[in-house]
């Protein structure tokens, strides 16, 4: 990723290896407030589209570079059907 538009995309498989699909998909990108630095947390969310074949897609608009801590929820009928935790880092300078 990188500061500006991105696209996130994510590949689903169940634990039977087949792709899941009809899923509700969505990705939310924190920062935490550097209040040593001055700065405010950060925070943005991507939707993601089934494309099909387990592969899901949306834009996300990255306000600075830096480490974002990165989260992935997958829901079915109401139901939570996964999550998944993990950092990134984006390229371009921190605001």
């Amino acid at each position: 990723p990188r500061k500006g538009a991105n696209t996130v995309r994510v590949k689903l498989n169940g634990s039977d290896g087949k792709p899941v699909m009809g899923a509700q998909v969505s990705a939310t990108f924190v920062i935490p407030a550097m209040s040593a630095m001055g700065m405010a947390a950060k925070r943005a969310a991507a939707t993601l589209t089934d494309k099909g074949n387990g592969f899901y897609e949306g834009p996300l608009q990255l306000d600075s570079g830096g480490i974002w801590q990165v989260n992935v929820t997958v829901q079915r009928g109401g139901q939570s059907l996964a999550t998944k935790q993990l950092s990134l880092s984006a390229t371009g300078g921190m605001q």
